[in-house]
């Protein structure tokens, strides 16, 4: 009798125990849904699972940036940057100087020092931008020395998506007849929203095989009719993965789901 009740505690204590090796489910979106855009009745059914952990986008490497001034002739001004990580080495017309980077989503901040020691320096400035679908940067810049301010935008450089591999599919049809099929490479997931691209692989049009879609969808809880919502443009590989990475809104949409059920889990 004694041998059966320390085996029966024995299993309770094991069941009782997470299971080795048991991993969080990867975050996905999936959904069959209906819905209207242009007068016409559009339907997609889609798989969209994240991969990687990691997914945003860093401005390491080498820049070009013209800068536009509001004191100095000549403008623009050619800025030459390094960047790694959250620090910029920058040169312009002979000075160097250093700087932070800071990206928050798809926005930009710059906090600048020349270093050199001339009886014009130190100068600061403070840029602020954004990194635009094609991974180029612009924004407005400003300083306090010398009250000066203007624009600037990259001519040479791009920024990097990290990680937000993913995979799955998605197959669209209309009313009108045209069809195509997508496959998912890059996903992102976040609270109800995700967003994911892929290569069109097979379409109806053959023009359309030369776009990549970048798709979000919301996922507003039950009942799906009426408060999910889907939202999608064709587009290049850069601007659609970026796209991911950023969060971005794509160039259609949303709209509302007038029939079916997405889930966003």
């Amino acid at each position: 009798m004694k041998k059966v009740i320390l085996v029966t505690l024995a299993w309770l204590l094991l069941s009782a125990m997470p299971a080795l090796g048991a991993s969080k489910a990867a975050p996905k979106t999936t959904g069959g849904v209906g819905y209207e855009a242009g007068g016409l009745q559009r339907h997609i059914e889609f798989n969209a699972q994240q991969l990687t952990d990691v997914c945003n986008v860093n401005l390491d490497g080498n820049w070009t940036i013209s800068f536009t001034s509001s004191v100095w002739s000549g403008s623009p001004f050619m800025h030459n940057w390094n960047v790694t990580g959250d620090t910029l080495n920058g040169t312009s017309t002979g000075n160097s100087y250093t700087a932070t980077i800071e990206i928050v989503g798809k926005n930009v901040t710059i906090e600048a020092t020349y270093r050199v020691g001339s009886a014009a320096y130190p100068y600061t400035y403070t840029a602020s931008g954004t990194i635009n679908p094609d991974g180029s940067l612009s924004g407005t810049w400003s300083d306090t020395k010398y009250s000066d301010k203007g624009t600037w935008s990259s001519t040479s450089g791009s920024a990097i998506i990290e990680g937000c591999s993913g995979k799955g599919m998605l197959n669209y049809k209309d009313a009108n007849g045209d069809s195509y099929k997508v496959d998912i490479q890059y996903v992102k997931v976040e609270g109800e929203d995700a967003w994911f691209a892929g290569p069109v692989v097979s379409a109806s049009n053959p023009s359309w095989l030369s776009y990549w879609l970048f798709a979000k969808v919301h996922d507003g809880c039950e009942p799906a009719v009426g408060v999910d919502q889907v939202s999608g443009s064709f587009t290049n590989e850069n601007s659609a993965k970026l796209g991911v990475a950023l969060m971005s809104n794509p160039g259609s949409g949303p709209f509302t789901v007038t029939s079916g059920n997405l889930q966003v889990h």
